[in-house]
């Protein structure tokens, strides 16, 4: 039962900090020059599933953490939002801890050192691949308006997004392993059930931020 507990407070806690990161991070997009958001999705992304998989040592929380991101994702088509700008980020969400969690197992018995830095190479370009293959199974019309529906742009997302995120990644993850080693955040001091209300509590605000 505590480790349910346990579980169900991460995949709350992380999935909720991801979904209001990117509705904030979205909106203050908006104000930028357009066809800069593939800079910051994907380090965002890798940060949440890395937090989560650090304090939580649980496969199945970091799928479940990005399950529950992608579901609340998904709650904005009842807004009236072009479908392809709801179901791709939430599918890239899925493939992002698929692509995690398979690099984790295939790097879990190098060193510490070069495990981590190969970890978030190769999580990008797996992630990479299986959003491609994801857009030759949707529908016509939704693949003709996506950002990688030209060879070029597919190329781009493959070399050039790869390369300038991986950079980002790697630079972010040294500091937040340094980081993590000297900080433990103040909710981790409360008792199961008060970290669950907080969960909830998070949940709360990142459901509402997605329709606001």
């Amino acid at each position: 039962m505590q480790k349910k507990s346990q579980t169900l407070f991460h995949v709350l806690f992380w999935g909720s900090l991801w979904g209001i990161t990117e509705a904030t991070v979205g909106y203050a997009l908006h104000l930028l020059p357009a066809g800069i958001g593939w800079v910051f999705w994907y380090p965002i992304a890798f940060a949440f599933l890395s937090l989560a998989y650090h304090f939580s040592r649980s496969d199945s929380a970091v799928m479940l953490t990005a399950c529950f991101a992608a579901g609340i994702k998904l709650l904005n088509l009842l807004t009236g939002m072009r479908p392809d700008r709801v179901v791709n980020p939430a599918v890239s969400m899925l493939l992002e801890a698929a692509g995690f969690l398979i690099a984790c197992r295939l790097v879990q018995k190098l060193s510490s050192r070069s495990g981590w830095m190969l970890r978030s190479i190769g999580a990008n370009l797996i992630w990479r691949v299986g959003y491609l293959y994801y857009l030759l199974c949707v529908p016509d019309w939704m693949f003709e308006i996506s950002a990688y529906s030209s060879r070029g742009a597919m190329a781009g997302f493959l070399v050039r997004e790869l390369l300038v995120t991986g950079a980002i990644v790697l630079a972010a993850q040294g500091l937040c392993r340094l980081a993590a080693r000297r900080v433990s955040p103040p909710v981790w001091r409360l008792g199961s059930g008060a970290k669950l209300a907080v969960a909830f509590g998070v949940a709360a605000v990142n459901l509402a931020m997605q329709f606001l």
